[in-house]
């Protein structure tokens, strides 16, 4: 009976004084005096014929730097990311991309502000000749960081298309500055 009762003493003591630390871990996080974002693992995988170089999530856009190691030229048409809560942005078109070449993709996607961990999945479609369509497939994770402000004269036909493909046209200005829908539509003939 005393083995009995010594056991129950002991679990009740530390039972009690875990409790309390696990609320208390709970309420700082709750709080925001502990950020658990950076035990999460950031990453942008695609396949392991596309290296995914560089990437940031910002509120307003994604940027991918990929690296062709297919080992042959292919027509990338369209990169589609679908973000945390169901959003679907997309950036299609078709750009040309050699053996080894590192290119960036600019995507209007309205992620919003805040330094919340996003857990994307992405998929490219792209081919080597019409009749050879393939996808691959792939995820991003990583937080939040800040606005991104492209460089019009580069990159303004990668945004102007993501933004119509994804119907958000209306939303360019409060994204990216005052008169990018007027350029879009100046520019490229998109978002008309």
């Amino acid at each position: 009976m005393k083995k009995a009762q010594g056991t129950h003493e002991f679990f009740m003591t530390f039972g009690w004084m875990i409790l309390f630390l696990v609320v208390f871990a709970l309420c700082a996080i709750a709080l925001g005096l502990v950020d658990i974002s950076k035990w999460i693992p950031v990453k942008c995988q695609l396949d392991k014929n596309f290296e995914c170089k560089d990437y940031k999530i910002a509120e307003n856009a994604i940027l991918m730097q990929l690296q062709n190691n297919i080992g042959y030229t292919v027509h990338v048409y369209e990169l589609k990311y679908t973000l945390n809560d169901g959003t679907i942005c997309s950036w299609s078109g078709d750009f040309l991309m050699a053996n080894e070449d590192v290119h960036t993709y600019a995507t209007v996607c309205p992620i919003g502000n805040g330094t919340a961990v996003q857990r994307i999945q992405m998929e490219m479609h792209y081919f080597k000749t019409a009749n050879a369509m393939h996808t691959v497939t792939g995820e991003m994770v990583g937080k939040v960081k800040g606005s991104y402000s492209f460089d019009f004269q580069s990159e303004g036909v990668d945004v102007c298309s993501s933004a119509q493909l994804t119907g958000i046209c209306n939303g360019l200005d409060a994204l990216f500055g005052t008169g990018t829908k007027q350029r879009c539509q100046d520019d490229y003939g998109l978002c008309l």
